[in-house]
């Protein structure tokens, strides 16, 4: 009997839950290493992504540091699509950057799939929609950090076991890396 590749290979990010199993033996050896290759960076990429906040994403680019922090960081910056229309909904002198950012995909724009999750975690923690939907995202992309400033959502963070980091701690980090 052929037993499939147990599921957590692919079910620790949520995100390949559709994708059929393997058998881990198969007539074709090359097809059966792809796949473990796939899997392997597929986790690998999926567990080092930070998510921002409205807030520490428009703290980061009116000091200037969103740009280089975003050119260094070894993952994926995520954020979610209310986060996106809170930077970016006025003419600040910051959009033109985060646009720009965006539109080069060093930021993606992510859509957050369970509005439910993000109305409990609105009413749980007295966040604004923004900062429940970077939490949201952060539990459903399995993502490793928060960059947020809101002491609500740093409160959240702490009770969902989620690590955080603030714009001030980012600022901190660039200075003593430069």
């Amino acid at each position: 009997m052929v037993k499939p590749i147990p599921a957590f290979l692919c079910d620790l990010c949520g995100l390949c839950e559709r994708r059929p199993f393997f058998p881990l033996v198969t007539p074709d050896p090359k097809a059966f290493y792809k796949f473990i290759l796939t899997n392997v960076m597929h986790l690998s990429y999926h567990f080092r992504m930070i998510a921002f906040d409205a807030s520490t994403l428009i703290l980061l680019a009116k000091i200037n540091i969103l740009e280089l922090f975003v050119s260094n960081f070894p993952g994926a910056v995520l954020i979610p699509e209310k986060v996106r229309e809170e930077a970016c909904i006025e003419k600040t002198e910051e959009t033109p950057l985060l646009l720009k950012l965006i539109q080069d995909n060093k930021i993606e724009v992510v859509k957050v799939r369970k509005s439910t999750l993000t109305k409990k975690l609105m009413d749980d923690f007295n966040i604004d929609s923004g900062e429940a939907e970077a939490l949201a995202l952060a539990l459903q992309k399995k993502v490793s950090v928060i960059g947020t400033d809101d002491r609500n959502a740093i409160r959240a963070c702490r009770i969902l076991k989620i690590d955080f980091t603030t714009a001030v701690a980012v600022l901190i980090r660039t200075f003593e890396k430069s």
